[in-house]
């Protein structure tokens, strides 16, 4: 590798701003609200109380109990079906 050392070095410094977001996070997550409120207005806009409930629903289609039981339901007919076939 050519530029070895410039890797390492950019590498070393984005995994330690990586560590620092970590810990203000998870020490310091009260002084990130007004920041994280800004960005979130800013990349998805306000939206409407309609679209943040289908939003919320949409996401609890994707609970793991839920993807359980969507595996159970298509390993079941997977099963029937090669068993019908006999």
């Amino acid at each position: 590798m050519k530029n070895k050392q410039t890797f390492l070095t950019k590498g070393s410094f984005a995994l330690l701003l990586f560590v620092i977001l970590g810990y203000v996070v998870k020490f310091h997550s009260g002084q990130l609200k007004g920041f994280d409120s800004l960005l979130q207005t800013t990349l998805r806009g306000n939206l409407p109380h309609a679209l943040t409930m289908f939003f919320s629903s949409l996401t609890s289609l994707i609970n793991t109990p839920v993807i359980v039981t969507w595996v159970a339901v298509l390993v079941g007919l997977f099963l029937y079906k090669i068993n019908c076939k006999i």
